[in-house]
């Protein structure tokens, strides 16, 4: 394990250091220095992006200090709106088999389901098909290129400042646990239980309402200011 987390922490610098090459060949611009002089514009746009998935934003993976957790973690993020798409493109390109399984019987209320999925489909107009797939086209390269181009850009620097910025994060959220208080003959203690772990009527969620991907983005950002003002 500790050779997979040296592998991944290797990655992250060889990135980091492709990164540094390719802005002085193609743009004659220091990397790191315009990473940190917008971090905190990169930190706000992702924090605002973030939003649209709570399943992102708690995720205290995103913040993990273990560089293999970390990597697979925006790797599998990246990788499950990319599968999403590609399947949503074969749907409308009527060749998609949602929900079919040729080795197993479907419910007669489930085949209802697709049944109406389907003639839904098809009483859509071939125009409006077309012009869905044209417009589509345009955007693709944009939803495609851009959160490559942030895990390859933004996520190598961005670990080092997590490392720092999401310490309170992982100590807030602790993974697969919330923060209970409990109220005992008038003393009111405090502990944290397990996700997976009914909540007793006598305990109350206390857990803190900002997500640790939000809580660590805001820091990164005073971070930065911080950098900016003390080196550059």
């Amino acid at each position: 394990m500790f050779r997979k987390q040296l592998l991944a922490l290797a990655t992250i610098a060889g990135l980091i250091l492709l990164n540094r090459w390719i802005f002085d060949a193609l743009f004659n611009t220091n990397y790191l220095l315009w990473y940190i002089q917008n971090g905190s514009f990169i930190s706000f746009g992702i924090t605002f992006i973030s939003f649209v998935s709570q399943n992102f934003n708690k995720d205290v993976d995103t913040v993990s200090a273990d560089p293999l957790t970390y990597l697979a973690t925006y790797l599998r993020h990246l990788a499950l709106p990319l599968g999403v798409m590609g399947i949503r493109m074969r749907a409308n390109a009527g060749v998609s088999e949602i929900a079919q399984d040729n080795n197993s019987n479907i419910s007669e209320q489930g085949q209802t389901a697709i049944d109406q999925s389907t003639s839904s489909n098809e009483e859509r107009s071939r125009l409006a098909q077309f012009l869905d797939s044209l417009l589509f086209l345009l955007w693709a390269p944009i939803i495609l290129l851009t959160p490559l181009l942030w895990i390859v850009i933004v996520i190598p620097p961005q670990y080092f400042v997590f490392l720092i910025c999401g310490a309170p994060a992982r100590y807030i959220h602790p993974k697969d646990y919330r923060a209970v208080t409990k109220n005992e003959n008038g003393k009111l203690t405090l502990d944290y239980i397990k996700y997976a772990k009914e909540n007793a009527e006598d305990r109350q969620d206390v857990s803190l309402g900002i997500e640790p991907f939000p809580l660590t983005n805001l820091l990164s950002i005073l971070f930065f200011e911080a950098v900016k003002f003390l080196v550059l």
